[in-house]
């Protein structure tokens, strides 16, 4: 399939292109988008690897690949995992238990690795791809004998398969939670499950509060190297107790000077990358109008009120989501206008992130093509997403969102996949080797941004003179991108060659002839003795001297008739056309003969080789083909709800 049109990010001082629609800066002068997605997973329709239809789709989470794994439920109340391209779980799995349900947050990993919360028994659990982890009123892991859990939430992971949840647990037996835990198991078992933070540690000179200092409200980076979360503190005071903590250090303080002219009032949602970078929302105690805030490592890009590609984050404006990849690329949700509109934000540079980002998409506003086919299939009419645990909607090269789509007045919820990039906006940006702002693909900057190669799937101009996108000789292109002249199996004897540029050469032994491959039309041809006519794919079986058979080939070349003789030559011969509509068997048999059809005057050489010339210098069919049709980057097909809410 073609590559769809990716949404190409540009900065604020050009046109924005999305789809093929030129967005122009200014609210004013705006058009509505028809935005290139992809529907993984929608409501009413099977998804891959379940018995029945899906009714609702949960927050994704977007892994190393580029897939995505996301928690749903079908219409027959089943509940399910999917991970990667198809379901990989299924409540109805488990024989020993009854699992139902499913919370909205969930974790993945490559390799159908996961790990979700539903309720077992009907007690709060969390479950992964190795089975129960962790459940209610069983003993709490790293606490004393007669600890136990009273409730398990907000799983996670990451790409080598570690889990992260908050638990709940109570230091006598109880029901009512004393201590609120972030957990981790490097197995996603069990036996190795220990505590990363718990109500009541000492972080930073200060203790964390009891029972519930330790926030839902936490991000763990794609390999484990960073950990970023809501802490709150014992301070005295409720205006000062929320904390910003990053590895075990407390970095951001409510009621405390934020660079911008106030205070911190409030922190709300977090993501860091692998390189330490990190994003997080909240409110100051400026006014009502500009008090909601988006920070990058701890300076305010962006609040209420602000202008973002055209678009005034009108009060009241609220941070749906925010997201930060190991590229230091940024993507985030805002509501606004008191919630009459929503709008997904993309940006390269993270440093300047008001000047960079880009609308994707806006609820109401903009539309979503699915089929590629540069038409509207549906409007986007929601974005389904829990203002906790939505730091994974950003992959490599996309962004994956739960929406609500109108198709016509129907509305239904999906799980899609909206392609970003930011290579095409002149800047080489994170996991870019080249940007030279155009999508040619035969100069040293192809629309992959990556430096031009033999064997990336693009014909460099002047340079190569085909790439399939391999590295492998004998398919057409060589390793080293030159075409390749692809000949038959040599024999001790003669050749056919009929209809264009193809060659056959025969194998004689013991008075059987094989067939050489030929790669003009479709061209079969074989050696012997015998009359025959062909026409198009047409053909009929000749008498051989010896007294066996050949068969004629089928050919898609040009119309001849003619009579081979023995030996190892021949001359061309002419003759009239006659229309045949028997297919031929691709082996006859022989005794060293060689076939030469007239009808064009092409003759065969003693080499048993011949190739009817189409004009001077010309490159054979079968490379020009291969020249027109050199693979370009497609996209990753990945096609997966929702559940429960925490406790």
């Amino acid at each position: 399939m073609r590559a769809p049109e990716l949404a190409y990010v540009c900065r604020a001082s050009r046109p924005v292109l999305i789809a093929g629609a030129t967005v122009l800066l200014g609210a004013s002068a705006a058009q509505a988008a028809i935005v290139p997605a992809e529907i993984i997973v929608q409501e009413g329709t099977m998804p891959d690897g379940a018995p029945a239809d899906a009714d609702a789709v949960s927050a994704p989470f977007a892994l190393a690949d580029g897939t995505v794994a996301f928690a749903g439920g079908l219409a027959d109340g089943d509940d399910f995992v999917w991970s990667g391209d198809q379901v990989v779980w299924l409540n109805s799995n488990e024989l020993a238990a009854v699992l139902s349900g499913a919370e909205g947050s969930m974790g993945g990993a490559e390799g159908g690795l996961f790990i979700y919360s539903p309720q077992l028994n009907g007690l709060d659990s969390v479950w992964t791809h190795n089975g129960l982890l962790a459940v209610e009123d069983d003993q709490a892991p790293a606490f004393p004998a007669g600890s136990v859990l009273t409730f398990n939430s907000r799983p996670s992971m990451i790409a080598d398969g570690t889990v992260y949840w908050i638990a709940g647990v109570n230091n006598s037996g109880g029901t009512a939670t004393e201590q609120r835990v972030l957990y981790r198991s490097a197995s996603a078992m069990p036996g190795d499950a220990e505590v990363v933070v718990a109500a009541g540690d000492m972080v930073g000179g200060l203790t964390v509060e009891s029972p519930d200092g330790v926030d839902f409200d936490y991000h763990v980076s794609s390999g484990g190297s960073h950990v970023i979360q809501l802490l709150r503190m014992e301070t005295g005071s409720a205006n000062d107790d929320g904390h910003v903590a990053i590895d075990g250090v407390l970095v951001h303080q409510e009621n405390t000077l934020n660079g911008s002219g106030d205070n911190w009032d409030n922190f709300d949602l977090f993501a860091i990358n692998e390189a330490g970078s990190y994003i997080f929302s909240g409110d100051t105690d400026g006014a009502t109008t500009s008090d909601e805030f988006i920070a990058i490592n701890g300076t305010i890009a962006l609040r209420e009120g602000d202008v973002v590609d055209g678009i005034t984050l009108q009060s009241t404006a609220t941070t749906r989501f925010v997201a930060i990849d190991d590229q230091d690329r940024v993507a985030f949700g805002m509501a606004y206008g008191g919630g009459t509109a929503e709008t997904i934000f993309y940006a390269c540079d993270s440093s300047d992130v008001l000047n960079s980002a880009v609308a994707v998409a806006t609820t109401t506003f903009d539309e979503f093509d699915f089929d590629d086919d540069g038409m509207a299939d549906a409007t986007f009419d929601d974005l389904n997403i829990s203002s906790v645990g939505a730091s994974n909607v950003l992959a490599s090269d996309a962004i994956y969102l739960d929406v609500d789509l109108d198709q016509g007045g129907t509305l239904t919820e999906a799980m899609i996949r909206i392609p970003v990039t930011c290579c095409g906006n002149m800047i080489v940006d994170g996991g870019e080797q080249c940007d030279d702002g155009n999508d040619d693909d035969s100069d040293l900057c192809p629309s992959t941004c990556q430096d031009a190669v033999c064997g990336d799937g693009f014909v460099l101009d002047g340079t190569e003179e085909c790439d399939d996108g391999n590295n492998e000789d004998g398919d057409g292109c060589a390793a080293d991108c030159t075409v390749e002249m692809m000949m038959g199996t040599t024999g001790t004897t003669g050749t056919t060659t009929d209809g264009g540029e193809s060659t056959d050469t025969g194998t004689t032994d013991g008075g059987t002839t094989d067939t050489g491959a030929t790669t003009d039309g479709g061209t079969t041809t074989e050696g012997g003795s015998g009359s025959t006519t062909e026409v198009g794919g047409a053909s009929e079986e000749g008498s051989d001297s010896d007294g066996g058979t050949t068969a004629a080939d089928a050919t898609g070349g040009l119309d001849d008739t003619g009579t081979g003789s023995g030996g190892t030559g021949g001359v061309a011969s002419t003759g009239p056309a006659t229309t045949m509509t028997t297919a031929a068997p691709m082996d006859g048999t022989s005794d060293g003969d060689t076939e030469t059809e007239g009808g064009d005057g092409a003759a065969v050489g003693d080499d048993g080789c011949s190739c009817r010339s189409r004009g001077s210098g010309s490159l054979p069919v079968w490379a020009l083909a291969l020249l027109v049709l050199a693979p370009r980057r497609r996209r990753d097909a990945v096609v997966a709800r929702r559940g429960r809410s925490p406790e």
